[in-house]
This record gives C-alpha cells, sequence and structure tokens, in this order.
C-alpha cells in the first residue's frame, strides 16, 4: 500500500506526543509557578481588559504584552529546558540505544536508520529533532530571551513559531507525497524510517 509507512508513521507520533506529553505532564504538576507568574497573569488580563474597553492603544497593547510574555518566559525558563531535556531523552536518547525506535515506532513496527546504512548516530537524531519536535525553537528561544528585549523577543519568537509550524507542515507533506517518503528532517539528517522486517 502507497501510504502505509506515511500512515504508520503518523500513528506512531501520536503515540509518541502522547506518551511525552503525559511526562512532561506529570513533571509540571510538581513544579509550582512562583508568586512572579501569578502577577504577570494578573497584568495580563488586564491589560487585555483594556484593550478590549479600547482604553489602551495597540501600540501601547502589543508593547506591554510583549514585555509581560518575555516576563513569563523567563519565569518559566526552568520548564523550557526540561522541555529540551525530555526531547532529548525521548526523541535522541532512546532511538539511539533502542536501534532507532521510540515507543510509538515501536508499537507501528518502524525505526530511523541513515540513510546511507550506516550506524546511526546521535548528531543524527538530534538534527531531525532541531525540526520535527521543536527543538531548535526552544534552544533559540531560550538564547533570545537573555539577547534581546520585550519587544523583539516577542517578534523574534512569534516569527520562529511561524516557522516551525511551515517546517513541520512541509515535512508531513513531504513524507506523504515523496516516493521514499522523508521529510524536511529526515533529508537533513541523513535518515530514513522504514519498516522493521520480522
Amino acid at each position: 500500500m502507497k501510504y502505509e509507512i506515511p500512515i504508520r508513521r503518523m500513528i506512531a507520533y501520536i503515540i509518541d506526543i502522547i506518551v511525552f506529553c503525559f511526562i512532561v505532564l506529570l513533571f509540571s504538576f510538581v513544579i509550582k509557578d512562583n508568586a512572579n507568574v501569578a502577577n504577570l497573569n494578573l497584568e495580563m488580563n488586564s491589560i487585555n481588559e483594556l484593550a478590549l474597553n479600547h482604553e489602551i492603544s495597540f501600540s501601547g497593547y502589543i508593547t506591554r504584552y510583549a514585555n509581560i510574555i518575555h516576563d513569563l518566559d523567563r519565569e518559566k525558563v526552568f520548564i523550557n529546558i526540561l522541555n529540551c531535556v525530555f526531547i532529548m531523552i525521548y526523541f535522541v536518547f532512546i532511538p539511539y540505544f533502542f536501534e532507532g525506535r521510540t515507543l510509538g515506532k515501536k508499537i507501528m513496527g518502524l525505526k530511523v536508520e541513515r540513510k546511507d546504512g550506516e550506524l546511526l548516530m546521535l548528531n543524527d537524531l538530534i538534527i531531525r529533532n532541531l525540526i520535527i519536535n521543536g527543538l531548535g525553537f526552544l534552544l533559540i528561544s531560550l538564547s533570545l530571551l537573555y539577547l534581546s528585549s520585550g519587544i523583539l523577543y516577542f517578534i523574534m519568537t512569534f516569527l520562529l513559531g511561524i516557522l516551525q509550524v511551515i517546517l513541520v507542515i512541509a515535512s508531513v507533506f513531504m513524507i506523504i507525497y515523496r516516493k521514499d517518503h522523508r521529510g524536511i528532517h529526515d533529508i537533513l539528517s541523513e535518515t530514513k524510517v522504514v519498516k522493521v522486517e520480522k
């Protein structure tokens, strides 16, 4: 069947995302928001009300909104670092040590391997995850958090977020319609996803 591997990949990815989100959710219950986060959320609600009541200019709203987002992200930097660590563990180290398989790929009878047949390396898996699982977005956003101010940070992360979505959508269409079923992340990392022979 022409679309067997793309369908299996999609189901495997859904399984992996559910497992990954469950792990992150468990840790988010342990990590409590501090008082600054609660105050920033109140300030966000306040400026949203001002905007709805037309009591603040659009540029004033955007500037204050961007500054609050920047401050919120600074307060939640530990959570973003944990997300990077979890992505590395689940989508890089687990496939590296378990023959190119995550739990979803194992269930669906798939694995990641190098296109040239050589041994799968850590850098191959890291390159894949820079695009498909947002590791690149998270790392750049964490860097920008300390290298830029509120409005610049907001604009850059907004544009990076759009780029991330475009890359993922393009990869999905490439996986579905290319003969070799390889997305952007597969091509850049010189890997492919194949069925496991039983």
